[in-house]
């Protein structure tokens, strides 16, 4: 069999490029650009990829085209291969039909956390000799890549809540037949896509309706709308001491790591370590630690492996230190994804926090969380701000304001430089920092280079 991916260098569809070369098919793939790390993931499997965008990477032996929804109904590779007369498709419905129809699926869903949740499950299973098969929309350091078929009996995947194709609106995770899943939370998001919480919840009660009854369905207890889920149609919870959960860590010692205690109900079952600051990654943990033993993995076997966990490169990848400065690189672009993490960050650091935001995302980049963000970023002592990503398919009304964001984090006594320049935001970045302080990127994208040529800087300016 052969296929041609369209937009392979999308975290997602990349990862499932690999997974059906690994299968044994015939993979090529096309992009506008790639970048790191699925252009490092991309060459390691050497898959033909062209660039940029053309009618003449397709032709009518290019086969079944898995189309990314970056893609619309007039993309040109689109329009070329539907003038070829080849079938279209969608990466997760290629995943769900060619490989998770005969696997013990375990999804990983919610708002946040998706990724390291699911690179926890994955890797807690592998420790344990199990040999899971997965699909990860980022590079874990602890697996040997971001997919893998596997020859054990689950398969672990990231559940994308935001839809499918052009032609096809569910959301990813309606193709990826669930036997049990891992939920972290409901907020609203995809605001180009989703009306408003209502719509967005609803996905998430279809996700519980396509489960099956025997499957286990855990969500985080700090979460109402995910426990309001399992309170009318059944599941389990996971948590911290203190809420009301079936699953529960505990954390007796703060130090490097926190070292903490794990219960199912009443009942300690060990203890752990976890090398990841910031309470929403504690919360990961638990879950899937949770979901381990739910699987039938020795608990002894679950808390050993996530005590080696070292997390998932741009969430909260260090990237470097010169002149003991930290620079860090994180891909979060939710106003909560963003507060958890700089106020984890603020708990286990003495120096100052300067965050680098790029509003990149589809949600980002419009003006439904203004305020949030500034919130959200207030917790920095210094604000660097790029414009958003391109607006241009955006009504003006609805669009992100870098320059309100400035205003408003100024108000707030955060000092903050905004510009359209990346060159003017590493001069003032770079300018800003001092040894002891730590840098964190907030994009989703590749920030046109900027933290490659922060770092540069850095090691000038100290050297």
């Amino acid at each position: 069999m052969k296929c041609h991916f369209i937009g392979i260098a999308g975290t997602g569809m990349g990862n499932a490029a690999g997974l059906m070369k690994e299968k044994g098919w015939m993979v090529t793939g096309s992009d506008e650009a790639v970048y790191p790390p699925m252009s490092e993931v991309l060459d390691k499997m050497e898959v033909e990829v062209k660039t940029p965008f053309s009618g003449d990477n397709i032709n009518s032996d290019s086969g079944l085209l898995v189309v990314g929804n970056i893609c619309r109904y007039n993309h040109v590779e689109v329009l070329k291969g539907t003038n070829c007369n080849l079938k279209l498709t969608s990466f997760p419905a290629l995943i769900g039909n060619t490989i998770l129809n005969s696997r013990k699926t375990v999804v990983v869903a919610g708002t946040h956390g998706k990724t390291t949740t699911s690179s926890m499950v994955a890797h807690i299973l592998n420790f344990a000799g199990r040999d899971p098969g997965y699909l990860i929309g980022g590079v874990p350091h602890d697996l040997p890549g971001s997919y893998h078929l596997g020859e054990g009996k689950e398969f672990v995947i990231e559940g994308d809540e935001y839809d499918t194709a052009f032609f096809d609106k569910n959301p990813k995770f309606i193709h990826y037949r669930p036997k049990c899943v891992i939920l972290t939370g409901i907020e609203f998001d995809h605001a180009d896509i989703y009306r408003d919480f209502k719509h967005v919840n609803d996905q998430f009660r279809r996700l519980r309706a396509i489960t099956p009854p025997n499957g286990d369905f855990l969500v985080s207890a700090d979460n109402r709308a995910a426990m309001k889920l399992i309170e009318d149609e059944g599941g389990n919870s996971y948590g911290l001491k203190g809420e009301e959960s079936d699953f529960y860590s505990e954390v007796f010692s703060e130090g490097t790591f926190r070292k903490c205690n794990f219960y199912s109900g009443m009942k300690k079952l060990g203890e752990y370590q976890l090398k990841l600051s910031g309470e929403h990654n504690l919360r990961n943990a638990t879950g899937a630690v949770a979901m381990a033993l739910c699987l039938g993995v020795n608990p002894e076997v679950a808390l050993e492996a996530i005590s080696e966990f070292n997390g998932v490169r741009r969430r909260q990848e260090v990237l470097g230190n010169p002149g003991n400065v930290t620079v860090v690189d994180d891909f979060g672009h939710h106003p909560t994804a963003v507060r958890l993490t700089l106020e984890g960050l603020k708990k286990n650091i003495s120096g100052r926090i300067a965050s680098v935001f790029e509003p990149r995302s589809a949600t980002s980049r419009r003006s439904v969380f203004q305020k949030d963000y500034a919130d959200s970023l207030k917790v920095s002592d210094a604000v660097f701000l790029s414009s958003p990503y391109d607006q241009s398919r955006i009504d003006e009304k609805e669009r992100f304001s870098s320059e309100l964001l400035t205003s408003d984090l100024k108000n707030s006594g955060v000092t903050t430089f905004y510009s359209s320049d990346p060159e003017e935001l590493k001069k003032a970045i770079a300018n800003w920092a001092e040894p002891g302080d730590w840098i964190i990127f907030f994009s989703s994208g590749s920030f046109g280079g900027l933290r490659e040529g922060v770092l540069a800087s850095l090691e000038r300016k100290f050297k």
